[in-house]
This record gives C-alpha cells, sequence and structure tokens, in this order.
C-alpha cells in the first residue's frame, strides 16, 4: 500500500508539472520580452512596432493586449492608474504614445496577464456583489415558490395512513384518502406562498440568505401577488375540507381544517391576513414553534385524519405512525433552523438554533431521526404491528449519514442535508408500504436468509461473517479517522 501510496503521488507530481508548463513557458516568454524592451530602450511609438495586429504594447500609464479580432482593451487601472475612464474598447484604432522610453517589470507584467484572464472568465457581478444572472420566466418563478421539492411531506403520511387502514381493518376509500391528499397538498403550498411573502415583508429574506432563493426576495414576484396566490390556494383548501366534511367527516375533520387553514397563515404570520383582523402579531415561527407546528401539521393531522375518514376511530397504531411521520417532519424544519440561525438571530426569530444553540438544535435533529426509527421497534414490542413491518429499519444506513452529515457542516452546505432528510423519509415510507402489503413475503424471505445463512450452510461461514462484519466496521471508522485501516501501530495514530 505504501508502494502504491508514492507512486499515486510522483503520478500527481508529474500531473501537476504537466500542468504548469504552458504557464511557465508564458512567464519566460514575456520575461524576456520585457527585459529585451528595458535593456535595449527601444522607442515604443516606432511605426513597425505598432503594425502587426497581434503582440503586446508597453506604456508607463496603461497596457494594451490587442487580440486576433484587432479589439484592443485598455487596463490602466489594473496597473496602478485608477482613471475609470481610460477602460475603452476600440477596433482597428491603435493608442497614441508619447515619445519616450518606458521600463515595467516582469512581475507586473504576469500579474495583469492573470487579472486580465481571470476577469475574462469570471460572471459579471451586480452591486451586492453576487454573480448576476437572468431571472427564470414567470412560470418557472412559480414552481420554484411553491418549493416542489418539499411537497413529499404532505403526501407520505396520507400514503401511511390510507394503507394502515387497509391492512387493519380491509376498510380504505381511495378517492376518499385521494381527496385529503389534494387538501393537505393544497395546503402546504398555500403555507409555502404566504411563507414567501411574509418572510420578505418582515425583513428575514435579504441578500444574505443561505437556503434556496425566494421569489418574492429576488423580485420574480411582487409581494402583493404573492398573497393573493397564497389566498387562493387556500380558499381552494378550505372547498376541498369542506367536501371532506360533507363525506362523513364530522365533527373531528371539521376542526382538523380549520386548525390547518389557520396555522398556514399563522405559522409565518405577517401583516396579511391575520392583520386585518388584529393578530398580525401572532408567528408560530419566529415564536420558535415551527417544529411542534411540524410535527401536528405533517404528521399527526395527514395520517390521523386519512385513518379516521376511512375507518372512523383512531387507533394506537396509528398514532405511533403519525408520530413517526411527525419527526421525519420536524427534522426536516430543524435542520432549515441549523441553517438560517444567523439570519434568524438578526431579526428576531426565536427558533430553538437561536435560543439554545447549534449544538442544541443539532441534537435535537439527530434524536428525531433516531426516533422516527425507534419507534417501530417499540410498536412491535408492545404488540401494536408484525415483525415484518420493522423492515424499514434498514434506512437508518441513509439516516445515519444525514445525521453525520448535519453534525459536520454548517451554513448553506446544509442545504443538501435538507433534502437528504427528505429523502430518507420518501425511502422508508416506501419500504414500510411494501412491509405492509407483503408481510409475510418479507417474514419469510427474512426466516429463509436466515436459516441459510447461519444454520444450513456452515456454522464457520456465519462465524466468518460476523468477524467480517467487526472488522470491517473498525477498518470504516479507522478510515473515517483519517488512520490506517489495517495498521492499528501507524506512526502519528492513537490505537483504538
Amino acid at each position: 500500500q505504501r508502494d502504491q501510496r508514492d507512486q499515486r503521488d510522483q503520478r500527481d507530481q508529474t500531473q501537476s508539472k504537466a500542468a504548469m508548463a504552458p504557464a511557465r513557458f508564458k512567464n519566460v516568454l514575456f520575461g524576456f520580452f520585457g527585459l529585451l524592451v528595458s535593456s535595449s530602450h527601444i522607442n515604443l511609438n516606432q511605426q513597425h512596432l505598432l503594425s502587426p495586429p497581434r503582440g503586446l504594447l508597453f506604456h508607463k500609464s496603461a497596457m494594451t493586449v490587442v487580440a486576433p479580432k484587432k479589439t484592443t482593451t485598455t487596463m490602466s487601472m489594473i496597473l496602478g492608474k485608477t482613471d475609470s475612464s481610460s477602460f475603452h474598447h476600440t477596433r482597428h484604432t491603435t493608442p497614441s504614445i508619447p515619445q519616450h522610453r518606458s521600463i515595467i517589470s516582469t512581475d507586473r507584467i504576469v500579474k495583469v496577464l492573470d487579472a486580465a484572464a481571470q476577469q475574462q472568465h469570471q460572471p459579471p457581478k451586480n452591486k451586492e456583489g453576487s454573480s448576476s444572472s437572468p431571472p427564470p420566466s414567470r412560470l418557472s418563478a412559480w414552481i420554484q415558490a411553491i418549493r416542489p421539492k418539499t411537497l413529499s411531506a404532505s403526501l407520505m403520511p396520507v400514503l401511511v395512513g390510507h394503507a394502515l387502514a387497509w391492512e387493519e381493518y380491509r376498510s380504505a376509500d381511495i378517492g376518499v384518502s385521494f381527496l385529503f391528499w389534494i387538501f393537505a397538498v393544497l395546503t402546504q403550498i398555500g403555507t409555502n406562498l404566504h411563507n414567501d411573502y411574509a418572510d420578505f415583508v418582515k425583513g428575514a429574506d435579504t441578500n444574505l440568505r443561505v437556503g434556496p432563493a425566494r421569489a418574492t426576495q429576488k423580485g420574480w414576484i411582487q409581494p402583493k401577488t404573492m398573497a393573493k396566490a397564497s389566498s387562493l390556494i387556500l380558499a381552494a383548501a378550505i372547498a376541498v375540507g369542506i367536501q371532506l366534511v360533507s363525506m362523513g367527516g364530522g365533527l373531528p375533520v371539521a376542526l382538523a381544517v380549520f386548525a390547518c387553514i389557520f396555522g398556514a397563515v399563522a405559522y409565518t404570520g405577517g401583516p396579511y391576513p391575520l392583520g386585518a383582523i388584529g393578530l398580525g402579531h401572532i408567528s408560530i415561527a419566529y415564536a420558535g414553534l415551527g417544529d411542534v407546528f411540524t410535527m401536528f401539521y405533517f404528521g399527526l393531522v395527514p395520517v390521523l385524519a386519512t385513518y379516521y375518514l376511512n375507518t372512523g376511530f383512531i387507533s394506537a397504531t396509528a398514532i405511533g405512525f403519525s408520530l413517526i411521520m411527525g419527526s421525519f417532519a420536524s427534522a426536516i424544519i430543524t435542520v432549515n433552523n441549523i441553517r438560517d440561525v444567523e439570519t434568524d438571530k438578526a431579526i428576531g426569530k426565536k427558533t430553538s438554533a437561536v435560543r439554545y444553540g447549534v449544538k442544541f438544535a443539532k441534537r435535537e435533529y439527530g434524536i428525531l431521526m433516531v426516533a422516527s426509527f425507534a419507534l417501530l421497534p417499540v410498536m412491535w414490542m408492545l404488540s401494536l404491528i408484525p415483525a415484518p413491518w420493522m423492515f424499514p429499519l434498514i434506512a437508518f444506513i441513509m439516516a445515519d449519514k444525514e445525521i453525520r452529515e448535519v453534525f459536520r457542516l454548517e451554513g448553506a452546505k446544509l442545504n443538501k442535508c435538507l433534502f437528504g432528510t427528505a429523502r430518507v423519509q420518501i425511502i422508508f415510507t416506501l419500504i414500510q408500504l411494501f412491509a405492509m402489503y407483503n408481510a409475510d413475503r418479507v417474514r419469510e424471505a427474512c426466516y429463509d436468509f436466515y436459516v441459510r445463512m447461519f444454520l444450513t450452510v456452515d456454522p464457520l461461514l456465519a462465524m466468518g461473517l460476523k468477524m467480517g462484519i467487526f472488522f470491517g466496521y473498525i477498518a470504516h471508522n479507522r478510515r473515517q479517522r483519517g488512520q490506517d485501516p489495517l495498521n492499528p501501530y501507524a506512526r502519528g495514530d492513537q490505537m483504538d
């Protein structure tokens, strides 16, 4: 391994030298030309030096690079002269140069050429210093405003509630479940649009934002237009909710619909529409209750409401799965709070990360993710679910990766953990649905694997497999810490 590492280092050095060869050749070439100019005291105003269409013209106050298309660009500011008027572009012309000798150092020439190359490859910048990019189309702006990557948070709990009602009592109407999902997704879209509007009005979304772009803050959509769109979406959700109540939901579903619509506008608050009734100061997120909100509105309500609409009552198993879905949703909002802790602190948004610190919020994220998986064996021990329904525990491999990333990363780098947590919830739910609908097959497959691997084939093979897993785990941990995975006595390492 050491020989291979040495060979790899030598190959990398050879490649780096080969990559630096053109730059070294350029430095040597222009350095030689600068020395030639300074040593021979050539008069740069001579016609035979100005005539070639390509080359370098040196002057004490300006340096002109003649491009292949005969377009010249004066770069006086790069050489030290701060008058921006000396920057000009001409075609088929050559600047007039006084008749005196000029000496420019080789280092100055190389610096000017490097600065010009960097400016050529950098994108233009706006007044705030960020790279300017063309605004998206109106349709793309609205699609970004509804945040389609987060809509799975309203779909997964409905699927779990429907599947649970079917598996336990064979009583599930896909039309009713689909209608409640329409209500849930409309409520979530309305909440996202109102959050986009209210955060901009309150000053939370500024140019210092490190999260995904917001349409109102970027100026793609006017705040008044965003507020009206949010109201229309929530009005459509109310219409769907009234239909659910009339289909047999009764008072419990009516209360759930009212709580969801009120929570959609009270999550961020703002002057509209709660300000019209004197409740503009109410804000769930700014009071630091966003974690509780997501646990209730993306866990308890969708799972229990879907289960209730299909069965007419609520069971302990349904409550357990609603807590699982709610823990995933709260973990997503916790990552969002950790990422935006600095901007939230500046505007007085009292999230858990602001109140108790980033370390507390990261531990909260880890507890929520572990609880989402730990509730499955707890329900099995309470005889609420059969053993095959614990099959989604294999998705904890992905959850462990996200937990480590959240503890390691900061700021804008946490955006990938935001979507990674949502991906873990999706994978968990899909495996859970498979285990629910194929419990007997999962049980037989697991038992068959155990018998074939650990009883029938060879006990020595089973022992070897266990030892291999153990030493593989040790090697993985040592590699993660940058240590030699095979030699615990390597220099600079601490023994395990």
